[in-house]
């Protein structure tokens, strides 16, 4: 049984009003807009309590609004 387990990465961003630590970059303090994280154990434990919450990537986003706005042109 030799099965290699694929860790995803989901973009998270801190709720309002928390401040969360990222291990993974020295436990340095998440940044306002967020990060792509691993979806581990960690960042799961964190969704589950409301420290954060899963968006999409701001990049991704501005072109999801922007693909929906030439469409309407």
């Amino acid at each position: 049984m030799n099965e290699s387990v694929q860790c995803t990465r989901v973009h998270v961003k801190p709720c309002e009003g928390r401040a969360v630590r990222m291990p993974e970059r020295q436990h340095q303090l998440m940044p306002p807009e967020g990060m792509e994280v691993p979806h581990n154990v960690y960042w799961r434990r964190r969704l589950a309590v409301g420290d954060v919450v899963i968006v999409q990537p701001a990049a991704k986003a501005a072109a999801t609004k922007g693909e929906k706005s030439n469409g309407n042109q």
